[in-house]
């Protein structure tokens, strides 16, 4: 389940507190703190894998392609450097 997925799922209209009424006529939806967290926590994890995808495509094709060989000869370490550098600023 991505984050996005997890908050639509979870919306809880409030139709019987005036305030939460748009001008519009139709119903604010809101979600609990503790779901918003979870999405954010997820979405997190979604943009680091994303990341770690399109870094080891970058690797695997613009280096080999451009001929960086000390880099596409050892992808595999740059990768996993990558990788524990986006662990230590999460």
């Amino acid at each position: 389940m991505k984050a996005e997925e997890l908050i639509t799922k979870n919306l809880l209209g409030m139709q019987n507190l005036p305030d939460m009424l748009k001008p519009d006529g139709t119903v604010q939806k809101v979600v609990f703190k503790e779901i918003a967290l979870a999405a954010v926590k997820m979405a997190r994890i979604e943009a680091t894998e994303t990341t770690i995808e399109e870094f080891t495509r970058f690797v695997d094709t613009y280096c080999r392609g451009a001929g960086h060989r000390e880099i596409s000869k050892d992808a595999e370490y740059y990768i996993k450097a990558f990788k524990k550098q986006l662990k230590v600023k999460q």
